[in-house]
C-alpha cells in the first residue's frame, strides 16, 4: 500500500508517522507544503490505515501497526531527517500549549537539556494539573548522565514530595541548591522561585513552621515586571506558598493568620484557574474556621468537597482536611450524616 502511494502521499506518510495525532497544520508544517489535511482526507476515506479522532475529521492517527512500519521505513532511508521532525514536531506542541508532547519530542530528538528546561518550567504545572505520574515517565525517559541536572534535581524532588519520600526530595533538593550556579542568569529568578517552593512544601510536610516562615517571603508577593511565563509560574507559586503557609498555622492553631493566608491563597488560585490549589485551600480553610463557628466550618469543607468532586479528586488526599473537619462538626451538631463523611475519609488515602 506505501509503494503504491504517490511521491507526495508517502513523504507525508514518513514525515508523520512519528506523531501519536496529527493534523493538517502539524503535517503542513512537517511536510513543507499545504494541503495535508485533504490527503488525511482521502486516506481515511480510502481505508488506507488512517482514522480520524474528532467528529469533525481534524485530528488523525495512523493504525498502529501501520505507523510501526512507516516509522521502520523512515529510519531505514531517511534516519538524517528524524531529529529534525521531532524538533518542528516539539516547537508545535509547545506553541499550541501540548507540553507533555513538546517534552517527548524534544527527548526523542536528543536535545536533553533543552527537554530538562521544558520539564523544569512545566513541572508544577504539571504537578498540580494531576500528572504527577506523567512527570515520572519523562524523568525516566532521560539518560543516566543527567542526574545532577540542577532543574532536574527539582522535578525530581517534586515527584518524590508527591509520593511522600522526604528524605529523597530533601537530597534533590540539595543538588539543586549546590548546582544553582550553573544555571544560565536568565532563568535564576525561576530557579530560586521553584527551589523556595519546593522548600516551603517540604517543611511543611514535615511541620517545620520555622522553615515554611523563612521562605513565604521570598514566594508570598506579587509578580510583576517579569515575562508572561515567569508571571504564571510566579502566581502559581504563591498560591501554593499561602496555601502551605496557612496549612501550618491551622496546625499550629494560629487560625486566624491561617484563615487570612488560605482565603488568599484560594481566591488567588480561582484567578489563576488553579482548581487543586483551591481546593487545597479551601479543605485547609474548614479545619481554620471550626473554632469560630462550626456553620461556616462545614460550608468551607462542603465548598471544597463539592469542588473536588467535580474535577473527580474526591478520593484524593487533598480533600481528607475537609473530610474530617466535617465529620467532627457534624459529630459535635448530632448530624445524621457524620458516619458518611467518617467513612469517606477513611476510603481516601493519607499523605496531602
Amino acid at each position: 500500500m506505501l509503494d503504491r502511494q504517490p511521491g507526495d502521499v508517502r513523504d507525508l506518510l514518513l514525515r508523520t508517522c512519528l506523531l501519536d495525532r496529527v493534523n493538517g497544520e502539524l503535517a503542513d508544517l512537517l511536510t513543507g507544503r499545504s494541503g495535508s489535511e485533504r490527503i488525511l482526507l482521502d486516506l481515511e476515506d480510502a481505508n488506507a490505515f488512517v482514522v480520524s479522532l474528532d467528529p469533525e475529521r481534524t485530528c488523525f492517527r495512523f493504525h498502529q501497526l501501520f505507523g510501526d512500519l512507516l516509522r521502520l521505513e523512515l529510519r531505514r532511508t531517511r534516519p538524517e531527517e528524524i531529529p529534525a521532525l521531532h524538533r518542528l514536531a516539539a516547537g508545535w506542541f509547545a506553541q499550541h500549549g501540548h507540553v507533555v508532547e513538546a517534552i517527548r519530542h524534544t527527548q526523542a530528538a536528543g536535545d536533553w537539556h533543552d527537554a530538562a528546561r521544558l520539564l523544569a518550567d512545566q513541572s508544577f504545572s504539571l504537578t498540580l494539573d494531576g500528572q504527577a505520574r506523567t512527570i515520572q515517565a519523562l524523568l525516566q525517559a532521560f539518560p543516566p548522565g543527567a542526574g545532577a541536572d540542577p532543574e532536574l534535581a527539582l522535578v525530581r524532588a517534586g515527584g518524590d514530595l508527591v509520593q511522600g519520600r522526604l528524605d529523597e526530595a530533601a537530597a534533590h533538593l540539595a543538588v539543586a541548591q549546590t548546582y544553582a550556579e550553573t544555571i544560565p542568569p536568565d532563568r535564576q529568578r525561576p530557579h530560586r522561585m521553584a527551589i523556595a517552593s519546593l522548600q516551603l512544601w517540604l517543611a511543611r510536610r514535615r511541620a517545620h513552621l520555622a522553615g515554611v516562615v523563612e521562605q513565604v517571603g521570598f514566594l508570598a508577593s506579587p509578580v510583576t515586571g517579569q515575562s508572561d511565563e515567569e508571571i504564571a509560574l510566579g502566581n502559581d507559586l504563591r498560591a501554593a506558598a499561602l496555601m502551605n503557609l496557612g496549612t501550618v498555622e491551622a496546625w499550629s492553631l494560629a487560625l486566624e493568620d491561617a484563615e487570612r493566608h488560605l482565603q488568599e491563597g484560594a481566591a488567588l488560585a480561582r484567578e489563576i484557574g488553579r482548581p487543586y490549589l483551591e481546593v487545597s485551600c479551601l479543605a485547609q480553610l474548614g479545619f481554620a474556621s471550626k473554632i469560630g463557628s462550626l456553620a461556616t466550618a462545614q460550608r468551607r469543607c462542603r465548598e471544597a468537597i463539592a469542588l473536588a468532586e467535580r474535577h473527580g479528586w474526591g478520593t484524593e488526599p487533598v480533600i481528607v482536611p475537609a473530610l474530617l473537619t466535617l465529620a467532627g462538626t457534624m459529630a459535635l451538631t448530632g448530624g445524621v450524616r457524620r458516619g458518611r463523611a467518617v467513612a469517606a475519609a477513611r476510603r481516601t488515602s493519607p499523605g496531602n
